[in-house]
């Protein structure tokens, strides 16, 4: 486990290195070229350092849920457990998962049948990221499920994917798109879980 984390480390060290070294480079072509302005070719900087700050962020976030995953192991097969494990409310413990690469996403209703059997769930927020093939933007979908709702699809033969799935292409216009992830915030009321610890 620890060599993985460290392995990990490594390799976003080197994609931070990658990100600030292809900075440095954009930014001599941009002061090269005399015919702009002085301070068009600030504002063109201040870009190009400000996507690659937001970049690196998310370098460094991928490393932390990675690392995170490896020391908090999840229940769930092929879910890992996000950097933001829980979220505590007034009434309610939510705990957030992330799909692992290549999840096999015909298993979402098995696993769904599992979590609905523990004490005290209320309901399971499903989450994609899918990107547009044609336009290379990204794009999520989420839906709100209660035990009666999953109930439902699984009397009219829909699976929990495919619901998901016909909102996000009605909803984002998707003609052809590719999953990314998958993420799954449980949500529990509190009463009972605290009567489930005793």
């Amino acid at each position: 486990m620890r060599k993985s984390i460290a392995n990990k480390l490594v390799i976003t060290k080197s994609k931070v290195s990658r990100s600030w070294q292809h900075y440095r480079t954009e930014k001599k072509k941009v002061l090269s070229k005399k015919r702009l302005a002085l301070e068009f070719k600030k504002g063109l900087i201040e870009e190009l350092r400000s996507n690659t700050r937001q970049k690196i962020s998310g370098q460094w976030v991928e490393y932390r849920e990675r690392k995170y995953s490896l020391l908090h192991r999840s229940p769930y097969a092929g879910f890992s457990y996000s950097e933001k494990k829980t979220t505590r409310t007034a009434e309610t413990i939510q705990k957030w998962y992330k799909a692992t690469n290549k999840y096999d996403t015909t298993k979402l209703d098995k696993q769904f049948s599992k979590i609905y059997n523990e004490p005290g769930v209320k309901g399971i927020f499903l989450i994609f990221k899918a990107k547009d093939e044609q336009t290379g933007l990204y794009h999520y979908g989420s839906n709100y499920y209660t035990k009666f709702h999953f109930d439902r699809l699984q009397q009219s033969g829909k699976t929990v994917y495919d619901d998901l799935a016909d909102k996000l292409k009605a909803l984002r216009s998707l003609q052809e798109y590719t999953l990314k992830s998958v993420h799954m915030r449980i949500i529990y009321e509190k009463t009972k879980m605290f009567k489930r610890k005793k």
